[in-house]
């Protein structure tokens, strides 16, 4: 019998999967242009990957995991590895465009991407929410 952890995980891994499929589908219909996945650029020391590039137009889009439960990303020898691989990404002329996993297929993700595909201007942020307004108020008042 498998443990509940294990079980978790494949769960988890499952999701992800499904929203990485999604998120080409829906590349393909809104852009018609397939990112590729796990896309490698090499050093002479180190191979890394991006999670999903186009090359042609170097651009990448990095999926930041596990930003709120301890993952790789947020653990200080994984920010390290990461801050290396984007710089040296940016050396190369890539252009890197960083998302958490519940930001890969919203509007504003697309949006992004689309200017980072046509060289277009970037849409205006969005609003913050009320909760941060708040807290800016309060910080200024203090």
């Amino acid at each position: 019998m498998k443990c509940a952890s294990t079980v978790k995980r494949a769960l988890q891994r499952q999701r992800t999967e499904a929203q990485a499929n999604l998120f080409i589908a829906l590349c393909r219909a809104k852009h018609g242009l397939i990112p590729t996945r796990e896309h490698h650029f090499a050093t002479p020391y180190r191979n890394w990957r991006l999670d999903f590039a186009w090359p042609a137009k170097l651009v990448a889009l990095e999926v930041e995991g596990g930003a709120f439960a301890g993952g790789r990303h947020t653990r200080g020898s994984g920010f390290r590895e990461d801050a290396a691989k984007y710089n040296h990404a940016t050396c190369l002329g890539w252009r890197v465009l960083r998302v958490l996993p519940e930001q890969l297929n919203s509007p504003r993700t697309f949006a992004l991407l689309a200017c980072l595909l046509s060289g277009s201007a970037p849409p205006a942020p969005p609003p913050p929410s009320r909760r941060k307004a708040q807290a800016r108020r309060q910080a200024v008042l203090l």
